[in-house]
């Protein structure tokens, strides 16, 4: 059952980070993003990207571990989980009330997300 609260939890964490209306959102050009809503857009897109892959990494990793090994990941989820999130809030902490908070916010989200998830394809790939 807690994987699958893991599994909620992850698929709902992006669900609003962005704040660009989905039509405009298909106009952005991430690779020339230059204001607020462009960044925001990105970064977000980003994390959400590094989050789907971090799932993908971890639910390939559960049916190859034991069942006490599955307890202790999804227990280690759970703690990483709160871990990100306080380590992003701390990152965007230096703009708060900027502009520039969500952004940065969303930016360590992806770059946390992605070191975890090195971290899981390590274990998979012994």
């Amino acid at each position: 059952m807690k994987w699958y609260l893991l599994a909620v939890i992850f698929a709902s964490l992006f669900s609003e980070q962005t704040i660009a209306t989905p039509q405009l959102a298909q106009t952005i050009n991430c690779g020339k993003a230059t204001n607020t809503v462009e960044l925001n857009e990105c970064t977000g897109r980003e994390a959400k990207a590094a989050d789907r892959k971090l799932n993908q990494v971890y639910q390939q990793l559960r049916p190859k571990i034991s069942t006490k090994q599955r307890q202790r990941l999804t227990q280690a989820q759970l703690d990483w989980i709160k871990f990100r999130d306080r380590t992003c809030e701390y990152e965007a902490g230096e703009w708060e009330g900027g502009t520039g908070a969500s952004a940065a916010y969303l930016s360590c989200l992806a770059r946390v997300t992605t070191q975890r998830t090195a971290d899981l394809q390590r274990y998979l790939d012994r």
